[in-house]
């Protein structure tokens, strides 16, 4: 029968045999490490707020859409910008346009 004792000496010994190979392994390759991204929930439905991604999102949405529909898109995220940095008058232009675009895109399909 094992005590109690000899599970702590063996369960010390393992953690110690651990502990040297992982620092074996840092004085090998120090480790990196790297801020995990944060989890953004998706934005409610509805403009403005569907439309608020970063450069790198829309670049990538642009590559999957057929070119007619690329300046749409790029006219709702900069509007999408400007509603929420305050300037209104000029989102609600520049949504308008991307609307207008939008319908004689329709018309024309």
């Amino acid at each position: 029968m094992v005590t109690a004792d000899e599970v702590e000496a063996i369960v010390r010994r393992v953690v110690r045999e651990e502990m040297a190979l992982l620092l074996e392994a840092l004085k090998e390759k120090p480790a990196v490490f790297v801020q995990p991204e944060v989890y953004k929930p998706p934005p409610a439905e509805g403009w403005p707020g569907s439309f608020l991604i970063s450069d790198r999102e829309l670049a990538m949405a642009e590559r999957l859409l057929p070119e007619a529909e690329r300046k749409i898109l790029y006219m709702r995220v900069m509007a999408a910008r400007l509603a929420a940095a305050g300037n209104h008058a000029s989102a609600n232009r520049m949504r308008k346009r991307a609307d207008n675009l939008e319908r004689q895109l329709r018309g024309k399909t």
